[in-house]
């Protein structure tokens, strides 16, 4: 398994945050898709809190908050750009002045020490991008105590320095990395190119 370098992967989030930013971070069909996933899992398990590792800009924590008013909701990144399309979003729908139950902050995956006990805890197509998998897998196992959720893409093209290749990895390189005393009973399928982990206490 090869590991990214620090640097390309703020080069890589970088690039997609200017994309965002000239297309006005219009929704795809799979991001449409893979927030409906999320919804009907968050709609059976009732978390009472829950928070996107990745966010970009912010499409699922909005829509979670949306169809659960209940929910404290928050989506962090390490991308500025990213969130200031996030609370654009949120500003729309005015959810931080009224409720103040969805926040987009700016964080590393690999130091989540802001977030203790969050009930729910997803991560779609970021660890890829990881320079350092194993310790964004234990910051997420670590804050979520009742369901996490994970898609992980086992062969994305990259480009950095002007040169394009494809990094491939395998299930078991992935489930290797995970926390020895998680505590979660684990189910995970690969479905072509993509990883889904999913966990429940």
């Amino acid at each position: 398994m090869k590991i990214r370098p620090k640097d390309r992967e703020y080069e890589d989030n970088q690039l997609y945050a200017n994309m965002c930013h000239l297309s006005g971070a219009l929704e795809n069909d799979s991001d449409v898709w893979q927030c409906q996933k999320v919804l009907a899992d968050v709609a059976v398990h009732k978390p009472r809190t829950f928070l996107e590792v990745g966010t970009r800009t912010g499409l699922l924590p909005l829509k979670v908050a949306l169809a659960h008013p209940e929910i404290h909701v928050y989506g962090v990144d390490t991308v500025s750009a990213f969130l200031d399309i996030a609370n654009t979003r949120c500003d729309k729908f005015h959810l931080q002045d009224k409720c103040l139950r969805l926040y987009y902050c700016e964080q590393d995956m690999h130091d989540l020490s802001s977030h203790v006990e969050v009930g729910y805890v997803c991560s779609i197509g970021v660890l890829e991008h990881s320079h350092n998998p194993k310790l964004a897998l234990s910051e997420i196992f670590r804050v979520c105590h009742r369901r996490v959720y994970l898609e992980i893409d086992l062969a994305h093209d990259e480009k950095y320095a002007g040169s394009h290749y494809t990094t491939e990895t395998q299930p078991e390189d992935w489930l290797s990395m995970l926390p020895k005393d998680h505590g979660f009973d684990l189910r995970w399928v690969r479905i072509g190119n993509t990883l889904t982990i999913e966990g429940t206490k």
